[in-house]
């Protein structure tokens, strides 16, 4: 592996980089080659010249620095001058050692095709090691345009009119087992695949809905192109990131040798661990690179088990059969202060949120222009009394006091402290994410949080609905990363106790209840999560019509319209107050309600340093970052 080390010198109003690099040969032993750079950075550009941005590194390595440097990729007679000087150094490759050992609640199916890789199934390939991502960000991603080292893509160049981007790609990246170089070829093939193949399931094909073709300028070069009077979302790069849902980078040559369903079984990535066995719902085992441009890990292979009850998990980290675990908040106390373990965060915090499912309201799809079909769900009626009709305004006044009632029920403090551990956010944050601190926030709307039984009871009976109604709702047992089942049932029990709400708790599977969020036949309550996004991001987590793709039980005309308005708005402030506007709709119509802001934790052995940067949905990954002593 090749590491550039640059020693930065910056000359204002100078137009000359001079590059001295010193490498000397490999030793016998075998290690890494170092070029070290020396480069004099312009501070402007030179009038006709092609300014690219080179990777930037933000790790140390031991005795060097990397650093980001600019460079000027052609010379302008008379103003640049590049001068280079070659010697070769080494240095001492990673000493692996040690294999990590990790229980999950779950693990999926083995599917490695990009146009297959639906929510969940597209979560670990990236934060498992497996593929790379063509962007690459921590929890705060840096700036709109600032690449990091940790990508395939080493630089972009955003066209003015926001109308597409071009991708500089990362050299020399292998894929896994031998299958060869990674190309434009094959990012152009992940994306097609992934956004157009025929019943494509790729839940990057939800959320790039403005992204049109990707194509190929040169073997390192890649053009992605907006669909027709769209632009670049404001946050696009994150959407390509492994915070995101993208699933990696995958081989167009094992597609072509093996066709779909060969490549659909063939676990072909670049990322630091390879696969060497996966068994859905039973265990997953990876081997660690030699070396990998983001970070070689320092373990020798990941052995990830199925374990699915929480205390069996517990049991066997108490045991030291598992290093590292996912724990609910109400038992991580107990189980640090028993093994010596530490907590990791190993996410953003994430809100647990109840959806009144059957409230399809939007009419017209606003970036096609065609009607939305009839959604099975949407039963306004006696017999689904959380369903609003917007062409009924007395059926659709009389569902909002149904939905505020049951927020009402529910006391958020006891669920906290009962099954939480007292560690979560209970209010005042809202959907949007707005807090008392930001200038858009309205104190009414922290009445959400609000628990009041007897007013509760009161708005119920108001509604013509005094003694209650039945209702199914759905509380998946099996991604405890995303669902806590304990507070769907201390919810379920409360709408009993205090409104009278016979309360039939679903507990199917995730992916077994997942084709009637697709189709749009779920009409019940639905207790599921959601993130922290910035209040200026335009955000609709498919309460929008999306074709084929998932959807949390509602179709919300006022966040379709607002996410519509501003999803290529430069302005921030104008994204904000949008947004704020949409909150305000949610308030007033309480389409769902949030229970509490749930920071996510893993317990890690005693003997185990890990820093994960982020796992969207995962419990673990990042295992490069990991360092058994």
């Amino acid at each position: 592996m090749q590491r550039i080390i640059a020693r930065r010198l910056r000359l204002r109003d100078a137009f000359v980089v001079l590059a001295l690099v010193v490498a000397t040969a490999a030793a016998a032993c075998g290690g890494d080659t170092e070029t070290v750079v020396q480069t004099v950075i312009v501070d402007r550009e030179v009038p006709g010249a092609d300014v690219v941005q080179t990777v930037v590194v933000d790790r140390e390595v031991p005795g060097d620095t990397i650093v980001q440097t600019v460079v000027v990729d052609r010379e302008v007679p008379g103003d640049t001058v590049v001068q280079t000087v070659v010697v070769q150094a080494t240095s001492a490759p990673v000493q692996q050692s040690g294999t990590l050992k990790a229980g999950v609640g779950s693990i999926t199916p083995g599917v490695f095709l990009p146009s297959k890789l639906l929510w969940p199934v597209n979560l670990d390939k990236v934060a498992w090691g497996i593929a790379d991502p063509i962007t690459y960000h921590p929890n705060l991603a840096p700036g709109l345009g600032d690449p990091t080292s940790e990508a395939l893509a080493v630089s972009w160049t955003v066209a003015s009119d926001g109308g597409s981007v071009v991708f500089k790609l990362r050299q020399g990246v292998q894929f896994h087992n031998g299958w060869g170089e990674l190309t434009a070829d094959d990012v152009v093939y992940t994306f097609d695949d992934a956004l157009f193949a025929d019943g494509t399931l790729a839940k990057i094909a939800e959320q790039g809905v403005w992204m049109d073709r990707w194509e190929k300028i040169d073997d390192y070069t890649v053009r992605m192109t907006t669909k027709p009077g769209e632009s670049l979302i404001p946050l696009w790069a994150r959407n390509l990131s492994n915070n995101s849902q993208i699933g990696g980078i995958w081989s167009k040559k094992v597609f072509d040798d093996l066709g779909a369903d060969g490549a659909a079984n063939t676990p072909v990535g670049t990322g630091p661990f390879m696969v060497e066995k996966w068994t859905a719902n039973e265990q997953v085992i990876l081997k660690a690179q030699e070396s990998h441009f983001r970070q070689t890990p320092s373990i020798k292979g990941v052995e990830i088990r199925e374990i699915p009850e929480e205390a069996t998990r517990i049991a066997a980290f108490r045991a030291g059969e598992v290093d590292i675990i996912p724990v609910s908040l109400r038992f991580l106390p107990s189980v640090l202060g028993s093994t010596g373990a530490h907590a990791v965060e190993t996410n953003a915090p994430t809100r647990q949120v109840v959806w009144y499912g059957g409230n399809h309201w939007v009419k017209t799809d606003l970036l096609t222009g065609d009607a939305v079909p009839p959604r099975t769900a949407f039963q306004p009626d006696d017999d689904h009394p959380w369903i609003g009709d917007p062409d009924n305004t007395a059926n659709h006044e009389r569902a909002a006091k149904v939905r505020k009632a049951m927020s009402m029920a529910i006391d958020r403090e006891t669920i906290n402290a009962a099954i939480l551990g007292g560690l979560a956010q209970v209010g005042p944050n809202t959907w949007y994410n707005f807090a008392p601190s930001d200038p858009e926030y309205k104190p009414e709307w922290n009445d959400e949080f609000t628990f009041d039984p007897d007013a509760a009871k009161a708005l119920l009976t108001e509604a013509g609905f005094p003694n209650g109604f039945d209702i199914d709702f759905f509380v998946t047992p099996d991604i405890p990363t995303v669902v806590n089942p304990q507070v769907g049932e201390a919810i379920a029990q409360m709408w009993n106790d205090h409104l009278g709400i016979d309360v039939n708790i679903d507990s199917t599977a995730y992916s077994a209840k997942r084709p009637s969020l697709v189709d749009r036949s779920f009409a019940g309550a639905y207790i599921w999560t959601y993130g922290s996004p910035g209040v200026d991001e335009p955000q609709h987590y498919n309460q929008r019509p999306i074709t084929g793709g998932w959807n949390p039980g509602v179709e919300i005309d006022c966040v379709d319209q607002t996410w519509f308005d501003i999803r290529a708005e430069l302005d921030s402030g104008a994204r904000r107050a949008a947004n704020a506007d949409a909150q305000q709709c949610l308030h007033d119509l309480r389409w769902n309600t949030i229970i509490a802001k749930l920071p996510i934790f893993a317990a890690v052995a005693k003997n185990v340093d890990w820093e994960p940067t982020t796992l969207p949905g995962v419990a673990v990954g990042d295992f490069e970052r990991v360092t058994i002593r």
